[in-house]
């Protein structure tokens, strides 16, 4: 059994039964397959869902707040924090989902941000530097935020969603 504990009392909160590798790798593939499907959903249908899980979370958030305490320790005022951080995170993507403009990454794992700029939803991704267009790069955005780039060479593919990857230096 895996026991659960207050880490402020040692008491014990509950007892869950462990997995096998099986169970675990199917439950990875579900949560897999169902990244893929929110991935491929138009960014106009993901908005309800966020809007949705934010109410949820607003209105559950002294009941989320007491087990984010109990099974972590953290501060009642804390938890409630980042409760409403979660919601608020959640409408912000509902509201900007449609726009894909530009991007900025802050990092120290470049090999992770390059990863990152490849599936990021944005006509321009800039790691470890602030989003700005530059005379010698094409710019310009994808989904509601625009179809072709100006200026430079690409200026002549309009249709054409090219992604901008600027790298700076490691932080």
């Amino acid at each position: 059994m895996i026991t659960s504990s207050n880490p402020a009392t040692g008491a014990e909160l509950a007892r869950y039964t462990p997995q096998s590798p099986q169970e675990v790798d199917g439950i990875l593939d579900v949560a897999a397959a169902a990244q893929a499907a929110w991935r491929r959903r138009d960014t106009c249908d993901r908005t309800p869902v966020l809007q949705e899980m934010a109410r949820i979370l607003r209105e559950g958030r002294d009941t989320y707040a007491a087990l984010i305490t109990a099974e972590m320790g953290k501060p009642i005022s804390e938890a409630r924090a980042e409760i409403e951080k979660s919601a608020t995170t959640c409408e912000y993507y509902a509201e900007h989902a449609p726009y894909g403009l530009g991007a900025a990454l802050w990092t120290s794992d470049l090999d992770r941000a390059r990863r990152l700029a490849r599936v990021l939803d944005a006509g321009a991704v800039f790691v470890n530097g602030m989003v700005a267009s530059d005379p010698r790069l094409p710019f310009g955005g994808i989904k509601r935020s625009g179809y072709g780039r100006e200026p430079g060479a690409e200026g002549i593919r309009e249709f054409v969603n090219t992604k901008t990857v600027w790298i700076g230096p490691a932080v």
